[in-house]
Protein backbone atom coordinates (compact mmCIF):
# COMPACT_ATOMS: atom_id res chain seq x y z
CA UNK A 1 0.00 0.00 0.00
CA UNK A 2 2.71 1.97 0.79
CA UNK A 3 4.39 2.05 -2.51
CA UNK A 4 1.03 1.43 -4.84
CA UNK A 5 1.61 4.10 -7.80
CA UNK A 6 -1.35 6.10 -8.83
CA UNK A 7 -1.81 4.10 -12.47
CA UNK A 8 -2.17 0.85 -10.22
CA UNK A 9 -4.95 3.01 -8.62
CA UNK A 10 -6.60 3.80 -11.14
CA UNK A 11 -6.47 0.32 -13.09
CA UNK A 12 -7.92 -1.13 -9.34
CA UNK A 13 -10.47 1.39 -9.39
CA UNK A 14 -11.42 1.00 -13.14
CA UNK A 15 -11.51 -2.58 -12.41
CA UNK A 16 -13.62 -2.51 -9.28
CA UNK A 17 -16.25 -0.05 -11.37
CA UNK A 18 -16.08 -1.71 -14.24
CA UNK A 19 -17.33 -5.19 -11.81
CA UNK A 20 -20.82 -3.57 -10.67
CA UNK A 21 -22.34 -3.05 -7.50
CA UNK A 22 -21.38 -5.91 -5.11
CA UNK A 23 -17.25 -5.00 -5.81
CA UNK A 24 -17.97 -1.37 -5.50
CA UNK A 25 -19.82 -2.35 -1.75
CA UNK A 26 -17.02 -4.53 -0.62
CA UNK A 27 -14.25 -1.73 -1.23
CA UNK A 28 -16.61 0.60 0.32
CA UNK A 29 -16.62 -1.51 3.44
CA UNK A 30 -13.05 -2.48 3.46
CA UNK A 31 -11.75 1.41 2.93
CA UNK A 32 -13.98 2.12 5.84
CA UNK A 33 -12.30 -0.93 7.92
CA UNK A 34 -8.88 1.19 6.47
CA UNK A 35 -10.12 4.17 7.91
CA UNK A 36 -10.95 2.95 11.42
CA UNK A 37 -8.64 0.74 12.33
CA UNK A 38 -6.61 1.06 15.84
CA UNK A 39 -3.08 0.91 14.07
CA UNK A 40 -2.03 4.01 12.48
CA UNK A 41 -3.20 4.16 8.64
CA UNK A 42 -1.15 6.32 7.45
CA UNK A 43 0.66 4.10 5.42
CA UNK A 44 -2.82 3.36 4.06
CA UNK A 45 -3.52 7.39 3.09
CA UNK A 46 -2.89 7.03 -0.78
CA UNK A 47 -5.60 4.50 -1.08
CA UNK A 48 -7.81 6.08 1.33
CA UNK A 49 -7.85 9.42 -0.67
CA UNK A 50 -8.00 7.87 -3.81
CA UNK A 51 -11.26 5.49 -3.06
CA UNK A 52 -13.01 8.39 -1.15
CA UNK A 53 -15.33 9.51 -3.32
CA UNK A 54 -16.40 5.76 -3.84
CA UNK A 55 -19.38 5.76 -1.32
CA UNK A 56 -21.41 8.64 -3.38
CA UNK A 57 -19.95 8.66 -6.50
CA UNK A 58 -20.88 5.24 -8.09
CA UNK A 59 -21.92 4.71 -12.12
CA UNK A 60 -25.75 5.55 -12.43
CA UNK A 61 -27.49 2.94 -14.81
CA UNK A 62 -29.81 4.32 -17.04
CA UNK A 63 -33.31 6.26 -16.83
CA UNK A 64 -35.16 3.49 -19.03
CA UNK A 65 -33.44 1.03 -16.62
CA UNK A 66 -35.14 2.95 -13.96
CA UNK A 67 -38.18 2.89 -16.02
CA UNK A 68 -38.40 -0.01 -15.95
CA UNK A 69 -37.40 -1.23 -12.32
CA UNK A 70 -40.74 1.12 -11.29
CA UNK A 71 -42.81 -0.60 -13.98
CA UNK A 72 -41.87 -3.75 -12.41
CA UNK A 73 -42.44 -2.66 -8.53
CA UNK A 74 -45.78 -0.96 -9.36
CA UNK A 75 -47.22 -1.76 -12.13
CA UNK A 76 -47.56 1.64 -13.94
CA UNK A 77 -44.75 3.70 -15.28
CA UNK A 78 -42.50 6.33 -13.30
CA UNK A 79 -44.03 9.08 -16.04
CA UNK A 80 -47.39 8.90 -14.89
CA UNK A 81 -46.88 9.94 -11.41
CA UNK A 82 -44.11 12.66 -11.86
CA UNK A 83 -44.45 16.14 -12.99
CA UNK A 84 -42.68 16.39 -16.77
CA UNK A 85 -39.38 17.40 -16.75
CA UNK A 86 -38.79 17.05 -12.59
CA UNK A 87 -36.65 13.70 -12.59
CA UNK A 88 -33.66 14.68 -12.03
CA UNK A 89 -30.30 13.31 -10.53
CA UNK A 90 -28.64 13.05 -7.28
CA UNK A 91 -26.37 10.74 -6.26
CA UNK A 92 -25.25 7.26 -6.99
CA UNK A 93 -24.09 4.69 -4.58
CA UNK A 94 -23.21 0.94 -4.67
CA UNK A 95 -26.41 -0.29 -4.52
CA UNK A 96 -28.85 2.09 -6.08
CA UNK A 97 -29.16 5.61 -7.21
CA UNK A 98 -31.16 8.46 -6.49
CA UNK A 99 -33.55 11.22 -8.01
CA UNK A 100 -35.74 14.17 -6.96
CA UNK A 101 -38.66 14.68 -8.65
CA UNK A 102 -42.14 16.38 -8.37
CA UNK A 103 -45.14 14.14 -7.98
CA UNK A 104 -48.49 15.42 -10.19
CA UNK A 105 -50.23 16.76 -6.43
CA UNK A 106 -46.84 18.84 -5.48
CA UNK A 107 -44.99 16.99 -3.27
CA UNK A 108 -41.17 16.82 -3.70
CA UNK A 109 -39.89 13.23 -3.19
CA UNK A 110 -36.47 11.50 -3.32
CA UNK A 111 -37.13 8.24 -5.40
CA UNK A 112 -34.20 5.90 -5.00
CA UNK A 113 -33.74 2.95 -7.18
CA UNK A 114 -31.79 -0.67 -6.96
CA UNK A 115 -29.55 -0.76 -9.33
CA UNK A 116 -30.01 -3.58 -11.76
CA UNK A 117 -28.77 -7.07 -11.49
CA UNK A 118 -27.59 -6.74 -7.98
CA UNK A 119 -28.92 -10.12 -7.31
CA UNK A 120 -27.42 -11.83 -10.04
CA UNK A 121 -23.85 -10.27 -9.32
CA UNK A 122 -24.19 -11.19 -5.74
CA UNK A 123 -24.74 -14.78 -7.07
CA UNK A 124 -21.68 -14.35 -8.82
CA UNK A 125 -19.32 -12.87 -6.96
CA UNK A 126 -20.36 -14.98 -3.78
CA UNK A 127 -17.73 -17.45 -5.50
CA UNK A 128 -14.99 -14.91 -5.00
CA UNK A 129 -16.15 -14.16 -1.75
CA UNK A 130 -16.20 -18.41 -0.42
CA UNK A 131 -12.89 -18.60 -1.63
CA UNK A 132 -11.68 -15.76 0.68
CA UNK A 133 -13.18 -17.20 3.27
CA UNK A 134 -11.82 -20.65 2.42
CA UNK A 135 -8.60 -19.06 2.52
CA UNK A 136 -8.61 -17.24 5.70
CA UNK A 137 -9.18 -20.95 7.57
CA UNK A 138 -5.68 -21.60 6.38
CA UNK A 139 -2.81 -19.28 8.62
CA UNK A 140 -0.32 -19.65 4.98
CA UNK A 141 -2.67 -17.80 3.18
CA UNK A 142 -4.17 -15.67 5.77
CA UNK A 143 -0.87 -14.38 6.64
CA UNK A 144 0.69 -14.14 3.29
CA UNK A 145 -2.60 -12.50 1.90
CA UNK A 146 -3.47 -10.18 4.86
CA UNK A 147 -6.97 -12.22 4.70
CA UNK A 148 -7.77 -11.02 8.74
CA UNK A 149 -11.37 -8.51 7.91
CA UNK A 150 -14.17 -10.22 8.90
CA UNK A 151 -16.19 -11.54 5.79
CA UNK A 152 -18.75 -12.32 7.46
CA UNK A 153 -19.68 -8.81 9.01
CA UNK A 154 -19.58 -7.62 4.83
CA UNK A 155 -22.21 -10.06 3.70
CA UNK A 156 -24.61 -9.30 6.98
CA UNK A 157 -24.18 -5.69 5.85
CA UNK A 158 -24.57 -6.47 2.31
CA UNK A 159 -27.92 -8.82 2.46
CA UNK A 160 -29.13 -5.92 4.79
CA UNK A 161 -28.95 -3.07 2.00
CA UNK A 162 -29.69 -4.95 -0.80
CA UNK A 163 -33.52 -5.26 0.05
CA UNK A 164 -35.24 -1.86 0.64
CA UNK A 165 -37.78 -3.03 3.02
CA UNK A 166 -35.31 -3.21 6.09
CA UNK A 167 -34.18 0.41 5.17
CA UNK A 168 -38.12 1.38 5.34
CA UNK A 169 -38.71 -0.95 8.56
CA UNK A 170 -35.64 1.33 10.01
CA UNK A 171 -37.30 4.35 8.44
CA UNK A 172 -40.46 3.48 10.42
CA UNK A 173 -38.60 2.92 13.97
CA UNK A 174 -36.63 6.29 13.56
CA UNK A 175 -39.66 8.49 12.81
CA UNK A 176 -41.50 6.75 16.12
CA UNK A 177 -38.54 7.20 18.00
CA UNK A 178 -38.04 10.70 17.10
CA UNK A 179 -41.13 11.77 16.66
CA UNK A 180 -41.60 14.34 19.36
CA UNK A 181 -37.95 15.90 18.06
CA UNK A 182 -38.01 18.31 15.77
CA UNK A 183 -34.03 18.53 15.67
CA UNK A 184 -34.31 15.16 14.02
CA UNK A 185 -36.19 15.19 10.44
CA UNK A 186 -36.84 11.38 9.32
CA UNK A 187 -38.13 11.92 5.32
CA UNK A 188 -41.70 10.04 5.64
CA UNK A 189 -41.95 7.34 3.24
CA UNK A 190 -45.04 7.12 0.65
CA UNK A 191 -44.48 4.10 -1.44
CA UNK A 192 -41.80 1.23 -1.39
CA UNK A 193 -41.28 -1.86 -2.76
CA UNK A 194 -37.64 -4.77 -2.79
CA UNK A 195 -36.22 -1.99 -5.36
CA UNK A 196 -37.37 1.13 -4.71
CA UNK A 197 -38.27 3.95 -2.34
CA UNK A 198 -40.54 7.34 -2.95
CA UNK A 199 -39.81 9.39 0.49
CA UNK A 200 -40.25 13.28 1.02
CA UNK A 201 -37.40 15.30 -0.02
CA UNK A 202 -35.79 17.51 2.56
CA UNK A 203 -33.66 20.06 1.66
CA UNK A 204 -30.44 20.87 3.23
CA UNK A 205 -26.94 22.02 3.56
CA UNK A 206 -23.89 19.50 3.78
CA UNK A 207 -21.70 20.27 7.57
CA UNK A 208 -19.01 22.20 5.45
CA UNK A 209 -21.24 24.64 4.01
CA UNK A 210 -22.30 25.94 7.06
CA UNK A 211 -20.17 28.99 7.90
CA UNK A 212 -21.67 30.16 11.12
CA UNK A 213 -19.57 28.41 13.47
CA UNK A 214 -22.12 28.97 16.22
CA UNK A 215 -24.58 26.73 14.37
CA UNK A 216 -21.97 24.36 13.37
CA UNK A 217 -21.39 23.62 17.13
CA UNK A 218 -25.27 23.55 17.51
CA UNK A 219 -25.88 21.24 14.85
CA UNK A 220 -22.79 18.74 16.23
CA UNK A 221 -23.75 18.52 19.49
CA UNK A 222 -27.06 17.15 18.19
CA UNK A 223 -25.91 14.71 15.73
CA UNK A 224 -23.39 13.36 18.78
CA UNK A 225 -26.82 13.37 21.32
CA UNK A 226 -28.68 11.50 18.30
CA UNK A 227 -26.15 9.06 18.02
CA UNK A 228 -26.00 8.37 21.88
CA UNK A 229 -29.67 8.38 21.84
CA UNK A 230 -30.03 5.61 19.03
CA UNK A 231 -26.61 3.68 20.70
CA UNK A 232 -28.79 3.65 23.95
CA UNK A 233 -32.41 2.52 22.63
Amino acid sequence: FENITQDELAKLKQDILDNGSISIKFMQWYISKLINQEEDNTKYKNIIKYFEDIFDNCPFHSDEETNEIFMNSFGYSLDEIIKEDSLKRIASGSIGQVYRATLIDGRDVAIKVRHPNVEELKENQMLLINLITTLQGFSYFRNNLNLFMDIEDFIDNLNLQIDFKNEVFNNLVFSQTYRNYNRVIIPKVYYYSNDVIVSEFCDGLYYHEIENPYIKKKVSLNFMCFNLESALF
